[in-house]
């Protein structure tokens, strides 16, 4: 199964792109070379095709020395900022369990 979808911009691509293989001087080519992720899922993952799989995750972690979960966390960020943007207006009008008690407790008799 294709995990694809079309990401927002500022991504997990950009961000691997840009924080890990321009300053490392490393190709796509390179990094499926020693990954062993297909160059087809490394070139998807950095023009935000596809999305970071927990396989993915721990052979990347693996080459650049990081703690696995690294790259799905930053993914994770990217999609709860995305979330946060996208339903703002929402947001606005849920109102915190800690100032509704009063009608959870009336609910419980």
């Amino acid at each position: 199964m294709s995990r694809q979808r079309k990401t927002s911009t500022g991504d997990i691509g950009v961000f691997l792109k840009n924080k890990f293989l321009v300053p490392n001087n490393i190709t796509q080519a390179d990094l499926s070379r020693k990954t062993k992720i297909t160059t087809v899922c490394i070139s998807e993952i950095i023009t935000g095709k596809r999305i970071i799989t927990p396989d993915s995750d721990v052979k990347l972690t693996k080459f650049f020395e990081l703690k696995p979960g690294y790259f799905l966390n930053e993914q994770l960020k990217f999609d709860v900022s995305v979330a946060l943007k996208k339903n703002g207006n929402i947001l606005d009008k849920i109102t915190p369990i800690s100032k509704t008690k009063s009608i959870v407790k009336k609910h419980k008799k």
